[in-house]
């Protein structure tokens, strides 16, 4: 986060390669204190765990990954733009070409490593994909918990519907954004994800707002 949210070279680019095992081992033991008292299976969110995805194996060797795959292009974009608006609240300038700098390279390895890891271990990676899941959620959801080996409940699924109906896409209105507002454009990108969409061949031809 503090590499996302201030120009911070020297910082950003050690981050990306350093060890961390000690922090993935002091995670580990806090969660195992809050389930002392709370057993179950943890249900973790948090996409840059998948910068240092081989750490998390190591110390989570048991754990089961739900890779959700979209555009990469779509969310390159969608990333700047939600960066540049967090970086408003430290920093008097976003500091665009800083972002243009690091930022693609950031990404890329969010799916460049996970790639590597999916191949080595593709039982523990569920590949669940952006435009299915928005179609037919609950359908897409179901697969999840059958994956997982899970039981799917009406209760379950009554609660699911409900939220869906309470917070459709675009509730709080659109957010629109472009690679073309930062600079950028497919061409610049593609050896960025060139690895991660031959296995995952789901960009479109445009870059569109969304």
């Amino acid at each position: 986060m503090w590499a996302v949210l201030s120009s911070t070279p020297t910082y950003h680019d050690w981050i990306l390669f350093c060890d961390m095992t000690s922090a993935f081992a002091h995670r580990k033991r806090v969660l195992q204190i809050l389930q002392s008292t709370n057993p179950g299976r943890w249900v973790l969110k948090l996409p840059s765990d998948s910068l240092f995805i081989r750490t998390l194996f190591a110390i989570f060797p048991d754990a089961r990954i739900i890779w959700t795959h979209r555009d990469p292009y779509v969310s390159l974009a969608s990333s700047l733009s939600m960066r540049s608006n967090g970086r408003k609240a430290f920093n008097r300038d976003v500091d665009i070409e800083y972002m243009r700098q690091r930022f693609p390279l950031q990404l890329a390895l969010h799916a460049v490593r996970p790639l590597e890891m999916s191949r080595e271990r593709p039982r523990d990676f569920y590949h669940l994909y952006y435009d299915d899941l928005t179609a037919d959620p609950l359908g897409q959801i179901r697969k999840v918990y059958a994956w997982l080996g899970d039981d799917w409940t009406a209760a379950a699924e009554n609660g699911m519907r409900a939220w869906l109906e309470q917070n459709p896409q675009g509730r709080f209105g659109a957010h629109r954004y472009s690679l073309a507002e930062w600079g950028l454009s497919k061409a610049d990108l593609e050896p960025y994800f060139s690895d991660y969409l031959r296995a995952h061949p789901m960009a479109s031809a445009a870059v569109a707002s969304a």
